[in-house]
């Protein structure tokens, strides 16, 4: 099946249009949205639809069993669905648990500090998700005396909640009919209608499918099908529970070709001396992860501060940051050595990169890292942050506290500085749910992801 779908030759692809003109012949005719004599194709579609998902729906931390009386919590839907937004449901699982146990409640989230949110959130990528959820938070409590809004309209009067956001909690927490587009939603619809459509059409569709006596769960079916079976690449048509619905039965035809990814190569300095390693802090109204923490990054092949100026940079260090207590030894003091493992197999070869033990010379760490359409070369060098840099001296036992972007939190882990992700979840580039006419990530081909739609609540 593998060779049909990718070439479309040979035995196999000739056998496939065999099976296609035979297994085609007893389908239903496509559903045909709008129309008039749609009617019994919508009730079979959501029939055929919940029945599927009753018997396979996924057990996830924040979903309900299928059919299931028992309110729904809306907080612990509210956080899952702003965790879900271009973050695979895998790596949000992780984060899903950690954010609870440090915030099990709106009213705590609310008297958190932003630093503190932001520390729990590290390593899902875009940060703005974990602003607008805190400043949600403080509206819910200070201004709604800790109740939640019941219905779609009074979730997307909240900092950060947009139509599909907004939709999507108000019908899985409070059964209300609101339909729902996320990037898998999208997919399923335009397959099943055989045609590209607009987004006004997409949301007229939606809503036209929709069972209105079970929306939470027909959202959250729709979802599942686009996540699970109705995949960007190679559906399994054939466990398809609508497919004698569907126009398509496969893949469409792109509308636009993939953008090529781009390479870029960046270094970084390792700096760790007396169990504090030095880290810099984006300014605070930056574009793109402002107020996060991270290794100071050095021009490749630029010249070593000498002994000298080591010395000297401590001594202004100490004096700025009031360490009077403190002695901070040069770089090449066998107190301030990295203890890293020449052979260690947990970082050789694996996804955090692959710690160099036999030449000083070189790089202590090379790991890959792809943000969207980037893949990023990352060098990380055993030596004093670059003269001038503007930091501080973080003690280990603190960063986990610490709000750090998801390289750095990747980078101190393949360091096997393992304090710093002991308590954590382990970290994860953002990535996109495609729908047929969206560009991939390379690295979005891992399994099935969660797409949203809220143009209000997406970037960093």
């Amino acid at each position: 099946m593998a060779s049909a779908d990718a070439g479309g030759s040979g035995y196999v692809g000739r056998g496939r249009l065999l099976y296609n003109a035979i297994f085609c012949a007893a389908m239903e005719p496509p559903m045909n949205f709008g129309s008039n004599e749609n009617g019994a194709g919508v009730r079979a579609f959501r029939e055929r639809l919940l029945a599927w998902y009753n018997a396979n729906a996924r057990d996830l931390p924040w979903r309900a069993r299928p059919n299931a009386t028992k309110k729904r919590d809306p907080y612990r839907v509210w956080v899952s669905e702003i965790m879900l937004q271009q973050t695979r449901v895998s790596a949000v699982i992780e984060h899903y648990h950690e954010f609870l146990r440090r915030f099990p409640t709106v009213q705590k989230l609310a008297k958190a500090r932003e630093a503190s949110v932001l520390a729990a959130w590290s390593g899902l990528g875009y940060y703005r998700r974990a602003r607008m959820l805190h400043a949600a938070a403080k509206v819910v409590v200070r201004e709604r005396d800790g109740e939640f809004p019941t219905t779609a309209a009074g979730w997307r009067e909240l900092p950060g909640i947009g139509r599909y956001t907004a939709a999507a909690i108000a019908s899985i927490a409070f059964d209300e009919a609101a339909a729902v587009v996320d990037g898998n939603v999208e997919r399923v619809l335009q397959r099943t209608a055989g045609e590209r459509m607009a987004a006004k059409d997409l949301w007229r569709a939606a809503e036209e499918l929709l069972d209105r006596t079970r929306p939470g769960d027909f959202n959250q079916a729709m979802m599942e099908l686009g996540a699970m079976v109705c995949t960007p690449r190679a559906p399994a048509c054939l466990k398809c529970p609508v497919v004698e619905l569907c126009a398509t039965r496969g893949e469409m035809k792109s509308a636009s070709k993939l953008p090529r990814q781009k390479k870029r190569e960046i270094d970084y300095a390792l700096d760790v001396r007396d169990g504090a390693v030095f880290l810099v802090q984006r300014a605070g109204d930056a574009r793109l992860m402002a107020g996060m923490w991270e290794l100071p990054e050095i021009t490749p092949g630029a010249q070593a501060p000498s002994r000298k100026d080591e010395w000297i940079a401590a001594l202004k260090r100490r004096a700025t940051q009031k360490r009077t207590q403190e002695q901070i030894p040069p770089a090449h003091s066998p107190r301030a050595r990295l203890r890293v493992g020449r052979n260690d197999k947990a970082n050789g070869g694996s996804q955090n990169g692959k710690m160099n033990g036999r030449n000083p010379q070189g790089p202590l760490l090379t790991l890959r890292h792809s943000i969207t359409v980037t893949d990023y070369t990352v060098r990380v060098w055993r030596r004093p942050a670059p003269k001038g840099a503007i930091g501080e001296w973080i003690s280990v036992e603190k960063l986990t506290k610490l709000p750090l972007t998801g390289l750095t939190r990747k980078i101190l882990r393949g360091a096997n500085m393992a304090e710093t992700t002991a308590t954590g979840p382990s970290p994860v580039v953002s990535e996109k749910c495609l729908s047929d006419t969206t560009p991939s990530p390379s690295s979005s081909r891992n399994g099935p992801h969660s797409s949203k739609m809220d143009n209000n609540t997406e970037g960093q």
